[in-house]
């Protein structure tokens, strides 16, 4: 098995943090073993995203929803920055999930032609329904900083904005994902699961409170909390 990259990260972290003398790669399951006073301990490794919620309360990923979003902003940026004038930057504002991605994808680029094809100036801005997604676009000054004519930002409408309540239904979910899965580890002895941070909203202090008020059966004899930092926090 071939680590992803923020495996590997975790790996490292957890191995300089704890003073593991020796760490390397699982069977997935476990992602990883560590050697520490002389035990060998296996550690599942899983990642903390941001959630939404679709129409009936199940979770969705977050990520391919805003990521639709902010590829759609880079494509326009690729295709259409020389068509903007040289004092004035494009900001996009794109509500997501969008019910239709083709369609949207064509409006969008249609809407953003037509904008920026007339006698904009800065300030001038528009909101308009895109294959029943809300659009918002505004000309702002020129940022001399970045290369980029055409920036976008994505508001996620399924999400929650309450940093706790995301934080309790993504640990909820990894923790009792993990659990099923780390039935498979053939080993006896200690399990540890260590999950990386990449919900930037949330601390470790979240997480703690966020596992205190679970009552999730789990047999990880520790779960560790690995911000993008390289900081490793024990919250279990």
């Amino acid at each position: 098995m071939v680590l992803k990259p923020d495996e590997e990260f975790v790996k490292n972290c957890l191995a300089k943090t704890l003073g593991a003398t020796r760490a390397y790669e699982g069977e997935d399951p476990p992602d990883i073993y560590l050697e520490m006073n002389g035990e060998k301990i296996a550690v599942e490794i899983t990642r903390l995203s941001p959630v939404s919620f679709a129409a009936d309360g199940t979770i969705q990923n977050r990520h391919s929803q805003d990521y639709f979003g902010l590829n759609l902003c880079n494509d326009l940026n690729s295709n259409l920055r020389n068509n903007v004038t040289s004092e004035i930057d494009i900001l996009l504002t794109l509500y997501v999930p969008v019910e239709n991605g083709r369609k949207f994808k064509k409006e969008l680029n249609e809407f953003v032609r037509r904008f920026i094809s007339g006698n904009i100036q800065i300030g001038d801005r528009e909101k308009v329904e895109l294959s029943g997604s809300k659009v918002e676009i505004v000309a702002i000054p020129n940022r001399n900083h970045s290369e980029k004519k055409i920036v976008g930002a994505v508001v996620n409408t399924n999400s929650s904005a309450h940093i706790l309540s995301n934080a309790q239904v993504t640990l909820a979910d990894r923790i009792q994902d993990k659990v099923e899965k780390c039935k498979e580890i053939k080993q006896e002895g200690v399990i540890w699961l260590a999950l990386f941070n990449d919900y930037w909203l949330a601390d470790h202090e979240t997480y703690e409170m966020a596992i205190n008020s679970l009552r999730i059966s789990h047999y990880f004899e520790r779960i560790y909390v690995v911000m993008d930092t390289g900081a490793v926090h024990q919250i279990y």
